[in-house]
């Protein structure tokens, strides 16, 4: 019969969703901070509020075997390459050595199992799942609320200009707010039964950036407006702000697909597993304020 784990690892651990995953492990699920492993390359350089610090480094396999004792559950937030399956393949395999059973991974809205970078690794738990070898779940967030106060060069520019830039036009996305998302990946990663399943992890609204800004900027009291420019100029803004072109390419992609409807989707996934409605993004905005002003 399934059972919680009594160890957690976090990888990306000091990240937007990372971050709140250990936060809510220690102060919603009540597991001791020992116990919770905020995974960082260098934690002499680094605090947090939660959990105990670890060394670790997804491209250097000398730092994985000593976040592994105890054969914790772990949520992967992967390394940031375009694949990334053959790295946590043999970290996942070395786990299971270690006695780890349950894996929850962060994965995306818009990439589907057997997809692009994410979507290999889901394909890759579901069917260790299948075999019976691990419990999983493969979470699929859409686009972060906090990305608009966390993302520093977008923060600014919000703060700053009162501007928004996308390419999504007239799109309409389920933003959700990572608190929601560490809501989800806490359930995932403690309830006895596993999800063995991949839950859209979304906003209770469908939004596009015009209504989203509008919102902003009667919470504000201050003009947010919402450009609309062109996938390639997206991509060269990223450029600019240090993405690599691959990726800037990417993301201006995505917004492509989410103007021509491929964020458009519903799921109550946060309330039926959490047991409470996620934020809206209004609520976010209000919470938020002083990030713009």
């Amino acid at each position: 019969m399934p059972s919680p784990a009594k160890r957690y690892l976090i990888t990306g651990g000091t990240g937007k969703v990372g971050s709140r995953v250990a936060e809510q492990l220690v102060t919603s699920a009540g597991v001791p901070a020992a116990d919770v492993l905020v995974a960082t390359r260098d934690p002499a350089k680094t605090k947090v509020p939660y959990g105990t610090l670890v060394a670790f480094d997804w491209f250097d396999e000398t730092t994985w075997p000593g976040t592994l004792a105890g054969g914790p559950a772990i949520y992967i937030i992967s390394p940031g390459t375009m694949d990334p399956l053959p790295t946590v393949r043999k970290f996942v395999g070395l786990a299971r050595e270690a006695g780890s059973r349950r894996f929850v991974l962060q994965s995306g809205s818009p990439v589907p199992e057997g997809g692009p970078t994410t979507g290999a690794i889901q394909r890759y738990l579901h069917e260790l799942g299948d075999q019976g070898l691990i419990e999983w779940a493969s979470l699929r967030p859409t686009w972060f609320q906090e990305n608009m106060s966390e993302q520093e060069a977008r923060r600014i520019t919000l703060r700053d200009e009162g501007k928004f830039y996308s390419a999504a036009g007239d799109g309409r996305i389920p933003l959700v707010s990572v608190h929601d998302i560490a809501a989800v990946a806490v359930v995932a990663l403690t309830r006895k039964e596993p999800l063995n399943s991949d839950p859209f992890v979304l906003g209770p609204e469908l939004l596009t950036y015009d209504q989203a800004t509008a919102i902003m900027t009667e919470v504000l009291g201050k003009k947010i407006e919402h450009v609309k420019i062109s996938e390639q100029e997206l991509a060269e803004l990223w450029v600019k702000v240090g993405l690599p072109a691959e990726y800037a390419k990417i993301m201006g992609q995505m917004d492509t697909g989410i103007k021509h409807g491929a964020e458009e989707r519903e799921s109550n996934a946060v309330e039926v597993l959490t047991g409470r409605k996620p934020r809206t993004f209004r609520e976010y905005v209000i919470a938020e304020k002083a990030s713009w002003l």
